[in-house]
């Protein structure tokens, strides 16, 4: 018979994930209404209001997207509460940001804020909840929450109401891990899509991931592939894509229009065409066309945090990629486009 193991003498999980705060707070807000009073009773800015009491009912959900939200505020909650209380008469509805010790997107804040102005609910809050350090540590950015609440003090709050296990979930959370943690790819892969939304009007199409287990560490495939319809057709070849493509090896970070099985003519022709304006040509061995503009002199484009390290670096593939867009599309509109 194999010895028995003590829980104690189990390696410990080497740091918690934001989704774990996410799944263990929503659960929370759902069973428990006075935790949704206790986060609101604390001082709040830009002037915003909250009502007083215990909600009569509370729904959470976590990971909502924003893709249609109006006035800048697109992005991903982490956790969305809906909360309604019959005294006071009427719902607040807040927006939860929470952070372990990822690095602040570009605005944030700011755009949770403006989702939650936007919403019919009687009163909204943007409400971030991270580690006390990080919380102190970035003032500024704190700053375009309504409000903020440290995991810290959310432990106390599980401890006072006899939630122990989540307490001390929340506790290892605001211990920083003991080595670089990469990005949760679908953070990445939203905040990649939102600066070039911003910037440029392009949107990512649906993204694919290989994940691995080495100490957090992730990978996206190599590419970031532009939404369809971004590129028009052009005769001899099948849907053209834009792709967006880290750094290798051989080459370095750059935007790529991929024409899959392009004839014999329509290479001879766009080749010309794509050389004269600077771009890169090359034809794998499968007979996808590749036409290609570098940007050798900004800094690697790499899948780590912060994210902010990487934006003048993504602006620079971005504006490449719309250079290759307008080439494409003005050729393909042509009356004399290649292939024809």
């Amino acid at each position: 018979m194999a010895p028995k193991i003590s829980i104690s003498d189990l390696p410990p999980v080497p740091w918690v994930r934001e989704r774990d705060v996410d799944l263990l707070l929503a659960e929370l807000l759902s069973t428990e209404p006075s935790l949704t009073s206790w986060i609101i009773d604390r001082d709040r800015r830009h002037g915003a209001t909250a009502p007083s009491g215990v909600p009569c009912s509370v729904q959470a959900v976590v990971n909502y997207s924003r893709p249609d939200a109006v006035g800048g505020a697109t992005g991903e909650t982490d956790v969305v509460v809906s909360a309604d209380y019959l005294i006071a008469g009427g719902t607040l509805l807040l927006s939860i940001e929470d952070k372990v010790w990822a690095a602040p997107q570009r605005n944030q804040g700011a755009r949770h804020r403006a989702y939650v102005d936007g919403q019919p609910a009687t009163w909204g809050l943007a409400v971030l909840i991270a580690p006390r350090d990080w919380i102190s540590g970035r003032p500024c950015e704190v700053d375009h929450y309504h409000l903020d609440v440290s995991l810290e003090d959310l432990a106390q709050w599980c401890d006072e109401h006899d939630f122990g296990f989540q307490a001390s979930v929340f506790r290892q959370a605001c211990t920083p891990p003991d080595f670089d943690v990469a990005p949760d790819l679908q953070d990445w892969h939203l905040a990649v899509d939102n600066l070039l939304a911003g910037e440029f009007g392009l949107r990512l199409a649906p993204q694919n991931y290989v994940r691995t287990r080495n100490h957090g560490k992730a990978k996206p495939n190599r590419w970031a592939s532009c939404a369809l319809g971004t590129l028009e057709s052009i005769p001899g070849t099948e849907s053209p894509q834009l792709r967006l493509k880290p750094a290798s090896t051989n080459h370095p970070s750059r935007a790529a229009i991929e024409a899959p099985k392009a004839s014999h003519d329509l290479v001879e022709a766009v080749s010309v065409l794509a050389v004269a304006h600077g771009f890169g040509v090359r034809v794998t061995s499968a007979g996808t066309l590749l036409v290609e503009r570098y940007v050798p002199d900004a800094m690697a484009w790499t899948v780590t945090a912060p994210f902010e390290d990487q934006v003048d670096h993504l602006v620079a593939v971005g504006r490449a990629a719309m250079e290759l867009c307008a080439w494409w599309n003005s050729m393909a509109l042509d009356d004399e486009s290649p292939g024809e």
